[in-house]
């Protein structure tokens, strides 16, 4: 996020933090991006937290209460994970790709089990959710909340009341 698009956003006002930079190659670009969150420490400047985004999760285990904005699970971990390593060109890209999959979806498993509540942006990505994070049916004190559906044209300032109010009830219990 830039500084830029926080202002096109109407949100000039926000204090930015860095993590610092990833890696640019994957799949260390995204062992890193979940690196930087894991590490980060920010549990004493807020009292609530808001994470999007495929690696932010990471930060939930220091960072309570909080919330995940889930766009979508990260997909090559589950339902693309065969194209993925299809895709490698040899016996060796195909072994490490399948490794990485394997591996880093456990921390990512293990992450989300830190996350208070989960806000969904569609009904696809909620399917997504009931398929992909079994674990939140077996805790029935957690609770996950789906926020938006099929809209025409650019309904954004309806849709981020509505999320602005999910949050608010959130924070409230």
């Amino acid at each position: 996020m830039s500084l830029e698009s926080l202002r096109n956003l109407g949100c000039a006002d926000i204090n930015l933090i860095r993590l610092g930079d990833t890696v640019k190659v994957p799949p260390l670009r995204q062992i890193s991006a979940s690196w930087m969150f894991s590490c980060c420490d920010l549990a004493e400047s807020y009292d609530f937290f808001i994470f999007s985004g495929n690696w932010a999760h990471y930060a939930a285990r220091k960072h309570r209460p909080n919330l995940w904005y889930c766009h979508t699970p990260v997909r090559v971990f589950y339902d693309l994970k065969k194209d993925m390593i299809s895709r490698q060109t040899n016996a060796l890209l195909k072994f490490a790709a399948s490794t990485w999959i394997e591996c880093h979806k456990r921390f990512d498993q293990r992450s989300v089990q830190h996350i208070d509540r989960i806000v969904a942006n569609s009904l696809n990505v909620q399917k997504r959710i009931d398929l992909q994070f079994e674990a939140f049916r077996r805790l029935p004190q957690e609770k996950l909340v789906i926020v938006g559906g099929y809209a025409r044209g650019d309904h954004a300032a309806k849709y981020h009341e509505r999320l602005r109010e999910v949050i608010t009830a959130a924070q409230s219990q």
